[in-house]
């Protein structure tokens, strides 16, 4: 008598899936929990984006020396080489258009 193989069952196949997806993500969190215990800056893209909730304008530039995160005309710089905060700044457009909400109260 030959042995026959069983088909796989589809149930065995969903359930492989969902355990290969799992270890997937949870070996991406872990190497960056260890990455962020090592100190390693997260990697970001310039980005120009438009927010259709709350009106806003989010812009996101990369210099060799900071990135720059742009809300409405306000700059946030962080030190490219290792993500620490370094100050803030702001456009005179931005300036302008402040002053123009303040002045409306």
């Amino acid at each position: 008598m030959i042995a026959t193989e069983q088909p796989v069952l589809r149930s065995e196949l969903v359930w492989w899936a969902r355990w290969w997806d799992k270890g997937r993500r949870e070996g991406r969190k872990s190497l960056g929990r260890f990455l962020n215990w090592l100190g390693v800056p997260g990697f970001i893209q310039p980005l120009e984006m438009d927010d259709l909730v709350t009106g806003w304008h989010l812009s996101i530039r990369v210099s060799p020396l900071f990135t720059v995160i742009s809300v409405e005309g306000r700059e946030f710089y962080f030190y490219r080489r290792n993500g620490k905060f370094d100050g803030t700044g702001m456009s005179t457009c931005a300036y302008a258009k402040l002053c123009e909400k303040r002045s409306k109260r």
